[in-house]
């Protein structure tokens, strides 16, 4: 019986593309779709990224500071888990902060963020809108994310864990499937990918009848 590891080298694969990365595999793979893009290289001072769980907010706003820190930026990122309603990050030698669900804040913490970066980029990932508070340019990600971005999401992912030339590929007609079926939650698009090539034994071209007739298996 083959291992994981021996199927997915057969495969041309060093692993299953769309299962669990680390936070550097994000880094490297994650794609700042071209609006976004624009906005930082034109200097947009303030952007807040709004939409649902699973749709890639904190995918992109840790992309973001990725490619900040590249430009020579002073940034900071931190992230709010459940059960924590105020940011611990300290601003004063900073240019930019970086603060994901930041819906969880208390009121007066919102206050505090707004003190304190008055003079700063502030960058958002929340559930809530923020813009009656500072002044934000707001993205929707859902509104980031269409056909040709999850094309180049998903080449780009079974690129980055190849071991040489891809010896699996994913159909147009197979990427306009998954586009219909999920839109933006990535999420599950993932986890859906995931466990359709935990069933692949052989390199293929992945079209749309292939795709779900796997999945039903």
């Amino acid at each position: 019986m083959l291992t994981n590891y021996n199927r997915f080298t057969r495969l041309g694969l060093k692993m299953n593309p769309f299962g669990t990365l680390t936070h550097q595999d994000w880094l490297n793979i994650t794609i700042i779709p071209p609006r976004l893009e624009a906005l930082l290289a034109q200097g947009a001072q303030n952007i807040q990224l709004l939409g649902d769980k699973g749709r890639g907010k904190s995918t992109l706003l840790r992309a973001i500071v990725h490619y900040l820190k590249g430009q020579g930026d002073r940034i900071a990122y931190e992230y709010l888990p459940v059960g924590q309603r105020r940011f611990y990050t300290q601003l004063s030698h900073l240019d930019t902060f970086a603060l994901d669900e930041a819906q969880r804040l208390w009121w007066h913490e919102r206050a505090r963020l707004r003190l304190y970066t008055r003079h700063k980029r502030l960058l958002l990932g929340s559930h809530v809108d923020y813009s009656r508070w500072f002044p934000l340019y707001t993205l929707h990600v859902a509104e980031l994310t269409d056909l040709e971005h999850v094309r180049r999401i998903l080449t780009r992912r079974i690129a980055y864990f190849s071991l040489d030339t891809p010896l699996i590929h994913l159909t147009d007609d197979a990427i306009e499937s998954l586009w219909i079926h999920f839109q933006d939650d990535l999420r599950s698009m993932d986890a859906f990918l995931y466990d359709v090539f935990q069933r692949i034994d052989a390199p293929t071209s992945i079209d749309a009848v292939f795709l779900w007739g796997t999945h039903d298996k």
